[in-house]
């Protein structure tokens, strides 16, 4: 009901409590119908809204960044039904009134590059954009890691070391399939690592 009279009166309400962000007074009936449009799926809002009205909805509040993402998105997209002021304010609110606002744009530098001497192979240029990426990106969202997503034969085997090897990491906990173990990890560090003498 109060989602309703805000939005009857234009009195939009971003909020976080409890690791969920919520909209109120929103047009979230043409939110809703532009990202349905605009990436051609209903999964979007299944997955990343818990609860949506015409008026409000509710996310967790994991799901900030990529909500802000969609509503940037959204704002510079041609043809769309929600009200682009509605737009700019939800955005305003969503990083003053969650935890974006702790967002920072100046941080230090979570990785040695120096240390990448340790790795034998020349890096390749998505492996280097991932380590500059992780450089940034941890710091600034004050992340615990990040996850890489590469096919088969990607190289994500020395990403994978070479982060490792820049993190300065005294312990490296690795995760693979068992067939992997001998015939990509321990082939890895055995021939493609200097080892100190």
């Amino acid at each position: 009901m109060f989602a309703r009279l805000r939005r009857a009166i234009g009195a939009i309400s971003v909020t976080e409590l409890a690791g969920q962000i919520h909209l109120e007074g929103i047009p979230a009936n043409f939110i809703t119908a532009d990202i349905r449009r605009e990436w051609g799926t209903s999964r979007i809002n299944g997955y990343m809204f818990t609860s949506f009205t015409p008026y409000e909805i509710k996310l967790p509040s994991f799901f900030a960044l990529e909500f802000l993402y969609v509503l940037e998105k959204l704002r510079t997209t041609k043809g769309i039904r929600t009200n682009r002021r509605a737009l700019d304010k939800i955005i305003r609110d969503l990083k003053d009134n969650t935890w974006l606002k702790n967002v920072s744009i100046e941080h230090p530098n979570v990785l040695n590059f120096d240390r990448l001497k340790e790795v034998k192979l020349e890096m390749k240029e998505h492996q280097m954009k991932f380590l500059k990426w992780y450089n940034w990106t941890k710091p600034r969202y004050g992340l615990n890691g990040t996850l890489l997503s590469v096919p088969p034969g990607g190289g994500k085997t020395v990403n994978n070391i070479a982060l490792a090897c820049c993190a300065e990491a005294e312990v490296t906990f690795i995760i693979s399939p068992l067939n992997a173990v001998d015939d990509v990890w321990n082939k890895t560090l055995k021939n493609e690592m200097v080892h100190p003498q």
